[in-house]
């Protein structure tokens, strides 16, 4: 099915269905540039003229619920009509996500390189100096402090917290390799006999899970390699796309700061996080896993423009 709309109203959907009202007339006002320049990019870039389209209603471009919009909504698609955010001379690509750990990101979440997209780069959401995060004790200390400073202190996915048994990333691991790893073979390394590490070629298990353990962040903290120990072999995993769709789980129960909880997804909230080792005597027997934010931390934060506004 096809919906032709115009550009406008299409926002006027978008908009309520990426930010709620209660976030402010300038938050939804930002978060309509934002919207206007990454459809307008889409339209430009053709992806759907296969389908006679230009973009789909979900997450995979933005999503569009074509159901009651507000008028608060429709001043702030009203006030911006028409701009767009440009770079260069071009089209930026404006992305956005929900909530930071204090820290965003730039495009080497998806492989690319900082330089690529100078408009989109590691934000640190408080005033002063950036820490670097890149160290293991760094980020651990950074997301335990209660930094009042940082615009997003106050919002329930700042932090959060979920608990996960061998057991469990055992089956997750199984699902992973049969499945994500089929179509991402280059993220997903199989640890050789020589200590080496190599693309995935068919390897269905590593037995059971023994132990996870992020190898290298960047300078957000965001969690860029983790190694999978098990019964049956070592798996490497690349990049913080590949570690959330490994790590999520829909049968997880998310705590956040505020103390209210939400059930799992096929995706971990973030890449930003630890683990914090459970035990039965001496035996490991899961993590307490430690998180910051909601979403691939790239672009706008939207609880972040929620606070300036």
């Amino acid at each position: 099915i096809i919906n032709e709309v115009d550009i406008e109203t299409y926002l006027c959907y978008v908009v309520p269905s990426e930010m709620p009202e209660s976030y402010g007339l300038e938050a939804l006002k930002a978060q309509a540039v934002c919207a206007r320049s990454y459809a307008c990019r889409q339209i430009s870039g053709n992806a759907y003229s296969e389908y006679g389209a230009h973009v789909d209603d979900t997450t995979n471009f933005q999503v569009y619920n074509n159901t009651e919009t507000d008028e608060l909504t429709r001043q702030a698609v009203k006030e911006t009509e028409g701009q767009v955010l440009s770079y260069g001379g071009g089209l930026i690509t404006a992305y956005y996500y929900a909530t930071s750990s204090g820290y965003g990101n730039d495009m080497s979440v998806w492989g690319g390189n900082g330089g690529e997209a100078p408009y989109l780069r590691r934000i640190y959401m408080s005033e002063g100096e950036a820490p670097d995060l890149s160290s293991e004790a760094a980020f651990r200390e950074y997301l335990g402090k209660s930094d009042s400073g940082n615009l997003e202190y106050g919002m329930p996915w700042y932090r959060w917290e979920t608990t996960v048994t061998l057991e469990r990333l055992t089956e997750r691991m199984d699902s992973f390799l049969s499945g994500y790893a089929k179509t991402h073979s280059e993220l997903v390394r199989f640890q050789a006999a020589d200590g080496s590490f190599q693309a995935a070629s068919g390897q269905t298990t590593v037995g059971a899970v023994r132990s996870v353990t992020v190898q290298a962040r960047a300078s957000s903290g965001m969690a860029e390699l983790l190694l999978v120990e098990g019964t049956e072999g070592t798996v490497q995993i690349v990049r913080s796309g590949p570690i959330r769709a490994f790590l999520g789980d829909v049968d997880y129960i998310y705590t956040k700061q505020d103390g209210t909880t939400s059930d799992g997804r096929t995706i971990l909230p973030s890449a930003s996080f630890w683990l914090e080792e459970l035990k039965d005597g001496e035996n490991l027997t899961g993590y307490l896993l430690h998180g910051g934010g909601y979403g691939h931390g790239v672009g706008m934060s939207q609880t972040g423009a929620s606070a300036l506004a």
